[in-house]
């Protein structure tokens, strides 16, 4: 199953400061966006990480 492959959606670490009241750090938003975009994922969740890193990119 691709869950068991590419990991659940709960993420159970974090790495570097939260980003816009959210508990990722770019590198994991940047790996979920791959994540969700390889595995034709939710379009709403694929929009929220691409607002998160670009708001990153801008700072």
């Amino acid at each position: 199953e691709l869950r068991e492959f590419w990991g659940n959606k709960s993420s159970k670490g974090f790495a570097g400061p939260g980003l816009t009241g959210s508990r990722l750090s770019k590198n994991e938003a940047q790996a979920t966006l791959q994540r969700l975009l390889i595995a034709g994922g939710d379009f709403d969740e694929v929009r929220k990480l691409r607002k998160i890193i670009a708001e990153l990119d801008s700072t």
